[in-house]
């Protein structure tokens, strides 16, 4: 690796170059630490996506067939020590769990989900 001085850097401050200065170097560090923090915060929510995954098909393993409000009253009872699932989290995890065949809805009631082992 070569590097090189560049005599043509100079610190302005107000309109004029100044002979000495400092160059703050931290706001660099906080974009990485913002970068670290985006990625944990993706880690999380795949993690609670999984979670919530596993819980409705452990629910839906014991009872086989469920209502929608009671696998909801469930999943929040299972995962409230881990964290609370939102309404919209558990919606798009039980039509993702449909769509890859775990589980369906009864033609009778659509409110109600049968386990497919």
């Amino acid at each position: 690796t070569v590097f090189h001085v560049n005599h043509e850097f100079g610190l302005i401050k107000n309109g004029k170059v100044q002979k000495r200065g400092r160059i703050n170097l931290i706001g660099r560090l906080q974009l990485s630490t913002e970068k670290a923090r985006e990625e944990e915060n993706e880690g999380i929510i795949q993690l609670r996506i999984l979670r919530t995954q596993e819980a409705i098909r452990k629910i839906l393993k014991m009872r086989k067939c469920i209502s929608n409000a009671q696998l909801q009253t469930e999943l929040v009872d299972i995962l409230k020590n881990m964290f609370l699932p939102s309404k919209k989290l558990i919606k798009e995890q039980i039509e993702w769990l449909i769509e890859n065949k775990y589980m369906k809805r009864d033609e009778a009631d659509l409110n109600t989900f049968i386990y497919i082992a």
